[in-house]
């Protein structure tokens, strides 16, 4: 999917699908062109903290106002993953429009023996109409580890323009689309500190759409500064940290101030439903 799910879409665009309407159809992605472990990483730390990808997950879904959250996930059993790549894709269709949307997470270099993925999207792409959504995201689940007294600073690294989010509304969308990157806890409740409403870290794309202009923004990953975490009690500590990343169209919301657009990255309306650098750098 990502440039590659874009492209063959836009190819079919070129066809005459859509000629007898406007465009209307949005480019809203988001994902990563290299190793994860090149990306999302221990940068500075004392001690010996140990960062593990232990499950990711995809989601694809479409709705009306929202759209409902449901996620597949896989478990890495030391080894292996149940299967080399991963993806969950859906389409709306009939009066709905149709936008494809869909997420993927790649391992290409060994497949299922690859513990960290080669790359990763979720992308909605095409003709979204009024009083519909659409949405999806990836995901890669951490246990960070600390021995007491141990510190250890996490950052995504986007330096070589690895990491893209970006979104475009042109002539005829409506509405208003979202892509974003977060880390927060999953195991704890969305509105809590560090849940999902209120996450470690967020940096985000937002659109709304005027139906005559092509309108376009992109993530800026100046606002996922590395994030430090100290063990300060007298034992082991371990942390649950989600990276995901997501995109999303909500053609039933035709103004949205700032803040609340900021608030749509939860629940709102999706549904109710460290002194060293990198521990690795893979070659």
């Amino acid at each position: 999917m990502g440039q590659n799910f874009r492209q063959s879409l836009a190819a079919t665009l070129a066809l005459g699908v859509f000629a007898t309407s406007p465009v209307m159809a949005w480019d809203v992605s988001v994902g990563t062109e290299d190793f994860l472990d090149n990306l999302f990483y221990i940068e500075t730390f004392s001690g010996n903290p140990d960062l593990a990808l232990t499950q990711r997950g995809v989601r694809a879904d479409t709705g009306t106002t929202g759209f409902p959250i449901n996620w597949t996930f896989q478990s890495w059993d030391g080894s292996n993953w149940p299967t080399g790549d991963l993806s969950d894709l859906t389409a709306l269709s009939g009066p709905a429009g149709n936008a494809d949307v869909g997420a993927d997470i790649y391992n290409n270099d060994a497949g299922m023996a690859q513990q960290y993925p080669d790359s990763s999207d979720a992308a909605v792409y095409g003709q979204v109409n009024p009083g519909n959504a659409a949405g999806a995201a990836f995901a890669y689940d951490f246990t960070l580890t600390l021995a007491a007294g141990e510190h250890a600073s996490l950052i995504l690294d986007g330096s070589f323009g690895s990491i893209f989010g970006d979104v475009i509304a042109e002539v005829g969308d409506s509405g208003t689309g979202f892509a974003s990157l977060k880390l927060y806890d999953p195991t704890v409740d969305i509105n809590d500190p560090n849940g999902v409403n209120n996450p470690y870290r967020l940096a985000f794309a937002f659109q709304q759409a005027t139906g005559t202009t092509v309108e376009s923004s992109s993530i800026d990953l100046a606002d996922f500064t590395p994030i430090d975490f100290m063990n300060s009690t007298g034992g082991t500590a371990s942390y649950n940290l989600r990276l995901e990343g997501s995109a999303s169209v909500f053609s039933s919301v035709s103004t949205v101030p700032l803040p609340a657009a900021v608030w749509l990255f939860g629940s709102a309306l999706i549904g109710v439903g460290v002194v060293s650098r990198r521990e690795k750098k893979r070659a």
